[in-house]
């Protein structure tokens, strides 16, 4: 059938005639007909049930105010915040734009990813991520009385690195259209940005540090028009030689990386005042906390699609638009899916559990993983299949599936021609991507038999620890190959063909969720600008007669997110200093105690592999 716009006004002519490929080409008007999926009748096979109940009769005009059908009695939230975003779309259409006034100008359209997680947001689907350091500072400035000349030099700081980084200086237009755009600001209120909490000697810091945590990760941003979506909490303790540094920030400014360069930036900038990686301030940009900008954000980093291409094979790319662009409400089920942790739209908060494992247990788990021929990342994808796979019932887990994240940066050039400014390994920017792993019945399986026949101490099993460092190897491998294939494939490449993010995943929350977990290994950080010993880096000496700031502690997390992996685990460490693994989910999809009892065999596992060396059993 031979795919036509439609004028509004008509389309009820086309709905009647059958004709739903024009419902493709406008996005906004897709809520004229809705797809349900039937898991429990079909589990292999796409099943679409078309409603026109919401279609205008012959003759009327399409009301744009109309309600959603809403699928699934969880959904209705999400719904109504669809149909809210589709009448402000529309009304903007009916105007002709998004009205701009004189003090705007648009910078650039969102990219893919960009676009995505705005959508994601706007929708109420995912919360903030978190990257938080802990500074240790020069003495002097631990003591009540030098707290104002602390408090400066953060805010001046951070000053410079805004004016460093565009996306930090940049509002959204549009975020609840099919086609935001980032837009010029003229000045930025650091004290709607920068906030501190300093607590007295006496108060539980450890308490406090991690209730702010979990209460930041559950940050929505919601004026994007009129500030960037990014804050800074500082927390301090009375006679403390340290200063935690909480970035928060909506992921549709920057990945993982973008926000570690912030750290680094910021950790620059307080050793070195005059340092010609970072702008100086000019006089009068910073009065009462108000940052004037330059008009600068022609050096907006672009998106990764803008600097390469992403070639995708014909075979894979008919089957993503098939699956995921013309039906993304439908879909099919796999012994691999996590149906153990349904997917929900509320509420939407996020668990953590946390834990350590002190430099010399991490250092040995290193050794190990080099022994095997593996990775961090794939011992941590090993030990989660060995630590959740036996907390769930193999009818409702069978298999599994789960996702590395990735870094485009080392696919994308340095300083191309038309942006000979850019470059990526520093830029605050998204140049994310996911390569996905799956570990089917048969090796699901095994592992349960095996764990079950050395009750109640699996640790012990020389053949259960062998069958995990298989997987490890097998995961690293797989890296590897995704590695060699470039950006052949590369989800990138798929995602140019959704045109709406919000129609798009206001129906794939209908689907079955897919993914059990995913790893966001960020690696080791390097603790300072001026140290090159990795003993000194983390905090593990003392820094008591140091007159430089350096980095002792770092955590990274990911805000809950409905339609993504049930399990977020994003381990860091200081370079010298331990490791902290932090594990999260959105509340509701699994039982509490399910997570508990996760995030410790996790913990047991890990440090319990820091102690397996060459022979067995494991020497203590």
């Amino acid at each position: 059938m031979t795919r036509r716009a439609v004028p509004r006004e008509s389309l009820h002519t086309s709905i009647m005639d059958g004709n739903y490929n024009c419902l493709r080409l406008r996005r906004p008007l897709v809520s004229l007909i809705r797809f349900r999926f039937d898991l429990s009748a079909a589990p292999r096979r796409f099943i679409c049930r078309p409603s026109i109940s919401d279609a205008p009769l012959p003759g009327q005009p399409f009301n744009a105010s109309r309600k959603l059908i809403a699928s699934r009695p969880y959904a209705s939230s999400t719904n109504a915040a669809v149909a809210k975003a589709s009448q402000t779309f529309m009304e903007n259409l009916q105007r002709g734009t998004h009205q701009l006034t004189a003090d705007e100008k648009i910078v650039r359209k969102l990219g893919l990813f960009e676009s995505h997680h705005i959508a994601l947001h706007t929708l109420g689907q995912t919360r903030a991520c978190i990257l938080a350091y802990r500074y240790a500072m020069p003495p002097r400035l631990a003591v009540p009385s030098a707290r104002p000349e602390l408090m400066q030099s953060v805010e001046t700081t951070i000053a410079r690195i805004v004016l460093k980084h565009p996306v930090l200086q940049v509002g959204i237009i549009g975020e609840e259209s099919a086609e935001p755009s980032w837009i010029f600001l003229r000045s930025i209120n650091l004290h709607n940005h920068i906030k501190w909490k300093v607590l007295g000697k006496n108060e539980n810091f450890r308490h406090i540090h991690t209730h702010i945590f979990r209460s930041e990760l559950d940050t929505t941003f919601t004026n994007f028009r009129d500030a960037p979506a990014w804050k800074v909490v500082v927390l301090h303790q009375d006679e403390s030689d340290f200063i935690e540094v909480f970035l928060v920030i909506n992921h549709t400014l920057m990945d993982g990386s973008g926000a570690n360069t912030f750290h680094m930036d910021l950790l620059r900038g307080l050793n070195d005042t005059a340092t010609s990686h970072m702008p100086i301030l000019p006089p009068a940009a910073l009065e009462d906390h108000v940052l004037t900008l330059p008009d600068t954000c022609s050096n907006l980093p672009p998106p990764a699609e803008d600097l390469v291409v992403f070639p995708v094979d014909s075979s894979l790319r008919q089957k993503f638009i098939m699956e995921e662009v013309d039906r993304p409400g439908c879909g099919v089920d796999s012994p691999t899916f996590a149906n153990w942790a349904p997917i929900r739209t509320f509420p939407v908060k996020t668990q953590v559990r946390d834990f350590s494992i002190d430099y010399d247990t991490f250092a040995n788990i290193l050794k190990a993983c080099r022994m095997h021929n593996t990775t961090f990342t794939g011992l941590l994808h090993a030990l989660t299949l060995v630590s959740l796979a036996p907390l769930l019932n193999e009818s409702a887990a069978p298999g599994f599936e789960s996702l590395t994240a990735m870094d485009l940066r080392r696919f994308l050039p340095s300083h191309p021609p038309s942006h000979p400014w850019l470059e990526p390994a520093h830029a605050m920017v998204n140049y994310p991507s996911l390569m996905i792993h799956a570990f089917d019945a048969r090796a699901v399986a095994k592992v349960r038999s095996m764990i079950s026949l050395q009750r109640p101490d699996p640790y012990r099993s020389a053949e259960l620890m062998e069958g995990m460092w298989s997987i490890a190897e097998k995961v690293r491998k797989d890296i590897d190959r995704r590695l060699d294939m470039g950006l052949q494939n590369d989800i990138t490449g798929l995602w140019q063909y959704i045109k709406d993010w919000r129609w798009h995943l206001s129906e794939q929350v209908k689907r079955p969720r897919r993914f059990s977990w995913t790893i966001t290994n960020m690696g080791a950080v390097n603790g300072t600008s001026y140290a090159s010993d990795p003993r000194t880096l983390g905090g593990v000496q003392d820094l008591s007669e140091r007159d430089h700031w350096a980095i002792s502690r770092t955590q990274v997390a990911m805000g809950a997110s409905v339609p993504f992996a049930a399990l977020c685990i994003s381990p860091v460490a200081v370079k010298g200093g331990e490791l902290i693994v932090t594990c999260t989910w959105q509340d509701s999809i699994f039982d509490t105690r399910l997570g508990d009892r996760f995030a410790a065999e996790l913990e047991r596992w890990l440090k319990f592999t820091a102690r397996f060396h060459k022979g067995w059993p494991a020497q203590e």
